[in-house]
């Protein structure tokens, strides 16, 4: 099927298809598109902030394990130095033995230190 326009007037375009379509009438559908596919991208996308955060004080091995790139002896070191100081930021990961400043900033956006004695 091909649409293209044969012929534009300043009233009416005429269509391969035959049917006579007024230049305001066709951008509507366009519009009317852009916006459905707007509102699916801004449904389909949330911030990370949506995201429940792992409190990097708190979390059980296993719920530090589910992080990017923390395995089993990362997430027992984290555990280790928490116990002997309690974080007071994330930065504060950079003092774990095995986790450096880009493994900080590829965590940061799913970990955080919660105040002292607020629970999550």
């Amino acid at each position: 099927m091909n649409n293209t326009v044969n012929r534009t007037t300043s009233r009416q375009v005429v269509v391969s298809l035959g049917r006579r379509v007024s230049p305001g009438r066709r951008l509507l559908p366009g519009l009317a598109m852009a916006a459905a596919l707007l509102a699916i991208s801004l449904v389909a996308v949330t911030p990370a902030d949506a995201v429940a955060k792992t409190d990097i004080n708190r979390a059980a091995i296993e719920q530090l394990i589910e992080l990017p790139g923390v395995g089993p002896a990362k997430a027992r070191a984290i555990v280790e130095a928490r116990e002997a100081s309690p974080f007071s930021s994330v930065d504060d990961l950079a003092r774990v033995s095995g986790i450096g400043p880009a493994t900080v900033e590829s965590l940061r956006e799913y970990v955080m230190v919660a105040p002292p004695g607020k629970k999550k």
